[in-house]
């Protein structure tokens, strides 16, 4: 494999700890680069937290059953999120058949798989209700 070396942890007197990015997943964003001279990626206008992040009393009412997702804390007005219909306390567990554990993992779904303008259907718990909203993603 080939890779591009992103970070390095060592200490004094030892080689240390390399880490690198495939070069697979650098080739979109040089291109990226060349052609606009910055990287713009899909946005929903949400702000984010871990389900395991969250105090009892935000979860309580979600289903025992549903271990794992993302709360929607705050949302954008006129962003992607608000047109979709996603609402505050919106607890998201996939998009598009992905399951969605971290607001990590919903990021790096929409960067590597989603372009500005697609629709994404993204699954929600709001209460015990479940929900699918369609959103279009939209530039920041």
């Amino acid at each position: 494999m080939i890779g591009i070396n992103s970070l390095k942890i060592s200490e004094n007197g030892v080689e240390g700890l390399g880490f690198a990015i495939p070069s697979n997943d650098v080739i979109p964003i040089v291109t990226e680069l060349i052609e606009n001279g910055k990287i713009t990626r899909p946005y929903l206008g949400v702000s984010l937290a871990s389900m395991e992040e969250l105090p009892q009393y935000y979860i309580q009412n979600v289903p025992e059953a549903v271990k794992s997702g993302v709360m929607v804390t705050s949302i954008e007005a006129g962003s992607a999120a608000a047109n979709g219909g996603l609402k505050q306390q919106d607890i998201i567990v996939e998009i598009d058949g992905t399951k969605i554990n971290t607001a990590a993992a919903l990021r790096k779904y929409l960067y590597t798989d989603k372009k500005i303008g697609d629709k994404v259907k993204v699954k929600v718990y709001r209460g015990t209700e479940e929900k699918t909203v369609t959103l279009i993603l939209q530039k920041p």
